[in-house]
């Protein structure tokens, strides 16, 4: 074995550990990020809605909506920056899933999402 030949085995064999490598208890999605809230029962209120985001700067900011979701029916898109909530203001995934958790139990078949797109704010009612 020749020393380009050794160096290529030895770069695959590390790019191969460094692939498989993620922390106890975080789960790979579907996009291939890997989405620690996944393993939290109570973030199956943003993923039926067909949301999938992460917290930045307080807000919780989506990366991808689902085709055909309800937040796809109600306008929303990656790159929005949830605001508010019913009139609550959103600065957490966990409070965004409480919300959606307490209108559920109330009976309510939507709920009013305020989102900022490109620095301006909109409203939309997403279907529960």
């Amino acid at each position: 074995m020749n020393l380009s030949t050794t160096r290529g085995a030895l770069l695959l064999i590390v790019f191969a550990g460094l692939a498989t490598l993620a922390p106890a208890g975080v789960a790979r999605g579907q996009d291939g990020y890997d989405h620690p809230h996944h393993r939290h029962q109570k973030y199956n209120q943003v993923r039926h809605m067909g949301l999938h985001g992460h917290e930045e700067g307080g807000q919780f900011v989506i990366y991808s909506v689902r085709p055909n979701s309800p937040a796809a029916q109600a306008g929303l898109y990656a790159g929005d920056r949830i605001y508010r909530i019913d009139g609550d203001r959103v600065r957490s995934i966990e409070q965004f899933c409480d919300e959606i958790r307490e209108a559920r139990e109330d009976g309510e078949d939507y709920v009013e999402i305020e989102f900022f797109r490109y620095g301006n704010l909109y409203r939309a009612n997403v279907p529960l």
